[in-house]
């Protein structure tokens, strides 16, 4: 009949204390790490918040003083129609060339991607060992250019989201 120990030695309690405090840091710097990310994203939402709400402020002064004040009929006090719908159509004209602008650098970050994924199948198929920092270096300005026509495919659906908005607000 072997009898079983029923306690701990004071080692294998060190050893369980030592294993549970570690698991507890991983945890921790787990959601410390969580929690930088989160906060960089709500940064980053709040910048951006407050951009766009400069944005809106200047485009109400701007609309206040060439419509409101500046488009006013000064026999009949009441806005020209034509002086509003020339305002609305040069807005509309700047957003047009900026989604261009937007269009034409994501055309031209895709060209360079492609560039760069030619200049990485041509040294695999000539045989050319790519050196790790060779490598390494196409992967970085892959993902760089990917990051920037993100951004700008981003920057251009809220040009769009904000155009759709203001010709919502003026129909």
């Amino acid at each position: 009949h072997v009898r079983l120990p029923t306690s701990l030695t004071l080692e294998e309690k060190f050893r369980i204390a030592n294993q549970e405090v570690e698991a507890l840091m991983k945890d921790i710097e787990q959601t410390k790490k969580t929690s930088e990310q989160n906060l960089d994203i709500l940064r980053a939402l709040m910048e951006e918040t407050d951009i766009r709400t400069a944005e809106v402020k200047r485009d109400a002064y701007e609309f206040r003083r060439d419509i409101v004040v500046g488009a006013e009929n000064p026999r009949t006090g009441k806005t020209m129609a034509e002086k509003v719908l020339k305002y609305m159509e040069d807005k509309l004209t700047q957003k047009d060339m900026l989604i261009n602008k937007l269009l034409m650098k994501n055309q031209a970050y895709k060209i360079s991607i492609k560039k760069a994924e030619m200049q990485l199948k041509s040294k695999t198929e000539t045989g050319d060992d790519l050196q790790y920092i060779d490598f390494h270096q196409l992967q970085i300005e892959n993902q760089q250019f990917l990051q920037r026509i993100e951004e700008a495919n981003e920057e251009l659906l809220k040009m769009l989201h904000r155009e759709e908005m203001r010709d919502a607000v003026l129909l």
